[in-house]
């Protein structure tokens, strides 16, 4: 059974981290992300959009994608680390950095004004994907074809195509 914990909380963010999962190749992680919509995009296009809350399912795997995608996301997050560093942070850290740098396969995503509800439906979400783990992963996740296995490497194109 996949279980969450709460990593951050605040005014208008929430994301939650799973235990550590394992598809028989490769050790991921799932998280549930919470937003406010009206602090990142305002009232109105958040009516636009279907409700005050956008809450997204995610599979991340650092493995999968590599030292140098986690140094990016380091640096875009303005961390400078050796990669030796890297290396040491924690899976949450790195989980964490990964997600909101885009390597990470939105797995479920909805919007509206009941954040109980939204919050559930990911984690009944939650325990589909991993039992359906490569099924989920084949999906495209955008529209030039790149599937969750491509995403979590931190490649927008299908393949592995920069």
């Amino acid at each position: 059974m996949v279980r969450f914990k709460l990593i951050r909380d605040d005014d208008s963010e929430g994301m939650w981290i799973s235990q550590r999962l394992n598809n028989g190749d490769f050790d991921y992680w799932m998280t549930i992300d919470a937003k406010y919509l009206p602090e990142f995009v305002g009232e109105g296009e958040a009516r636009a959009l279907g409700g005050n809350h956008l809450v997204t399912l995610s599979v991340v795997a650092p493995s999968e994608a590599g030292i140098a995608k986690l140094e990016d996301a380091a640096e875009t997050h303005g961390i400078d680390l050796e990669r030796s560093a890297l290396k040491r942070l924690s899976d949450e850290v790195k989980v964490d950095l990964l997600v909101t740098y885009g390597a990470a396969a939105t797995m479920f995503h909805k919007t509206g004004n009941n954040l109980r509800k939204l919050l559930k439906e990911a984690r009944e979400e939650s325990q589909k994907v991993e039992g359906l783990f490569r099924f989920y992963m084949d999906r495209p996740q955008n529209r030039v074809g790149a599937t969750g296995w491509d995403i979590i490497k931190g490649e927008l194109w299908p393949g592995g195509r920069s």
